[in-house]
């Protein structure tokens, strides 16, 4: 298939996507069983070596379809430069996200847990520098790199000619359904939105990694300092979707290209084949999210 085809084609993202979670099912079921037969389950150790999972699958997944597609790798995954003024609104977001919906991972995890749900999750203990690096660089900077590439550079760029919302709308489902925790569904995939949006802006694949990287990193290092930060405040809240409103008006009118941005927004889907070929992955996240809830 020629490179060109490839930026208006659905049913590849889709394959890429049931692809993705396959690998990961296989790569946890064999992975994740070793290592806990030779590290403690709660230990640092087993949490960090379980963190490598998922970009080894993702290394092993865009290499077997950049090879077999033909692919440029960075053409298809948006290795580009971009415009520095970009930075400015990637912060605004960052922040403000954080501000904004930093309480809804919570609001819903005290919802399940009033109903005698008790969703999994990463439990993250950091007790010295040495951990805390180690946390920031599995957690935060592998991950911000690596499925940003497959989420933003591959998925993202198969769907070029969907439509704009459709394309975010999916993206941002593949992308929240992936990390498999029902607690952060609805805060992942408003985070893929503005991922997608920015991706989509800047035409570059690095806006967006420095976005991920910095939710990530945020979360680590406030649990290292031991700085609470009561996401409950009005003030909180309402300063995050000040900081989000401002970010959303440097988007519209000082980055440039915002006209054909917009165009691309508004036009229909015409192929949703992503869905089809995409419907493996989904069902296979929405198993692993239930079976963490048993």
């Amino acid at each position: 298939m020629k490179k060109e085809k490839f930026l208006s084609n659905s049913k590849i993202g889709g394959i890429g996507y049931s692809a993705l979670i396959f690998i990961y099912i296989i790569l946890a079921f064999v992975l994740q069983g070793v290592i806990d037969s030779f590290i403690e389950k709660t230990s640092i150790l087993n949490t960090l070596l379980k963190g490598l999972i998922s970009p080894i699958s993702i290394i092993l997944t865009l290499a077997i379809l950049l090879n077999y597609f033909n692919l440029g790798f960075k053409q298809t995954l948006g290795v580009k430069k971009f415009n520095p003024l970009v930075i400015i609104t990637v912060l605004l977001v960052s922040i403000g996200m954080f501000f904004a919906f930093g309480f809804v991972n919570d609001l819903i995890v005290k919802g399940l847990n009033s109903i005698g749900v008790k969703p999994s999750g990463i439990n993250i203990k950091v007790n010295s520098f040495i951990s805390y690096l180690a946390y920031v660089l599995v957690l935060a900077v592998i991950p911000a790199i690596f499925e940003e590439l497959f989420f933003r550079g591959f998925l993202l760029t198969s769907l070029k000619d969907c439509g704009g919302v459709f394309s975010l709308i999916i993206s941002s489902l593949f992308f929240s359904l992936y990390h498999g925790s029902l607690a952060q569904l609805v805060y992942q995939f408003i985070y893929g939105i503005f991922l997608g949006a920015i991706f989509i802006q800047s035409k570059s694949i690095f806006p967006s990694i420095i976005l991920h990287f910095i939710n990530n990193f945020l979360i680590i290092t406030l649990e290292y300092v031991g700085v609470v930060i009561n996401f409950y405040s009005i003030f909180i809240i309402s300063l995050g979707l000040i900081l989000l409103a401002v970010s959303i008006l440097l988007f519209i009118f000082v980055h440039k290209g915002v006209e054909e941005t917009t165009k691309k927004a508004l036009k229909g889907a015409k192929n949703i084949n992503v869905i089809i070929y995409g419907a493996f992955g989904v069902l296979f996240c929405l198993l692993l999210i239930v079976g963490g809830l048993l």
